[in-house]
């Protein structure tokens, strides 16, 4: 059976507008406050840039994002651990994730809001000052969950959260 031009015209237009839909889903402007707020409220220590590769897909994930926008302060690693959906999938998440983790980092310091250090720590030079366009409780999400990872070092992160390979 034969298309015809106008199918085939309609099945091309409709593979632009999902190309356009996801360039406008995954814009490193939605996700720019909320890795702005993580590295707010988490100390610089050597290797922090690599803490990037964890927030979206943790602060976008709804299990996680429930507890962390609740969180209370009281809120630990090992706790926030204690239910095993916050981070099942969480290595092929970060993999899926880490294409625009890496736009929006290159975004921030070149907006000069993050400073990226020899040895890969990350300082928050200035607040971030554009109005917050990512999606609901996720740049509360990411604040909360830097509070949770700052007492421990990266490589402790990425251990207790199972996450092998970037």
């Amino acid at each position: 059976m034969e298309t015809t031009d106008g199918v085939e015209d309609v099945v091309e237009g409709a593979g632009d507008i999902i190309q356009h839909l996801e360039t406008l889903h995954n814009n490193p402007f939605l996700f720019a406050r909320t890795l702005a707020n993580f590295y707010a409220v988490m100390p610089p220590q050597k290797g922090s840039l690599l803490l990037a590769y964890l927030v979206l897909p943790i602060a976008l994930h709804a299990p996680a994002r429930i507890l962390l926008k609740k969180n209370s302060g009281r809120t630990t690693l090992r706790s926030f651990l204690l239910e095993r959906d916050r981070i099942f999938g969480l290595e092929r998440r970060v993999q899926e994730w880490r294409e625009i983790t890496n736009a929006t980092v290159q975004y921030l310091t070149g907006a000069n809001i993050l400073a990226i250090k020899s040895d890969l720590a990350v300082t928050c030079t200035r607040d971030f000052d554009l109005e917050d366009i990512s999606p609901i409780d996720v740049a509360t999400s990411a604040k909360a969950l830097g509070r949770i990872f700052a007492p421990y070092d990266v490589p402790t992160i990425y251990r207790m959260l199972g996450v092998m390979k970037l």
